[in-house]
């Protein structure tokens, strides 16, 4: 089952999980988490775009999917992000900004592991 991210409730819905997680590891240093604190505060990360026909033709991300220990959300990007705007701080309605502080805050955690396959 997931949750899917695609309004302003989805994006809070979201925000709540990641500081749930970021809740669990509050005050704790990265280097001296425990097994299951590490187990309980991994996020899976994937991607998925539509494939380009031509080489070098932009293809921007479709839907996100971020998993913790106990929920999963699928984030369509293209509903909430590709609207053609050019996304200056004056473009970004307040999803974007939600979306934007809430992915900053899970993804910019060093006590926070992001599994996934090909990810640097």
């Amino acid at each position: 089952m997931y949750e899917l991210v695609d309004d302003d409730a989805g994006a809070m819905v979201f925000e709540f999980a990641v500081d749930e997680t970021l809740h669990l590891i509050k005050d704790l240093d990265a280097e001296s988490l425990s097994d299951d604190q590490i187990v309980n505060s991994s996020w899976g990360l994937d991607c998925e775009w539509r494939p380009s026909r031509m080489s070098g033709e932009a293809s921007p991300v479709a839907t996100l999917q971020l998993s913790s220990k106990s929920r999963s959300f699928v984030v369509d990007t293209q509903k909430l992000f590709q609207d053609g705007s050019m996304n200056t701080k004056e473009d970004l309605t307040e999803v974007k900004l939600a979306m934007s502080r809430t992915l900053s805050k899970l993804l910019s955690n060093n006590a926070v592991r992001i599994v996934g396959f090909g990810i640097v």
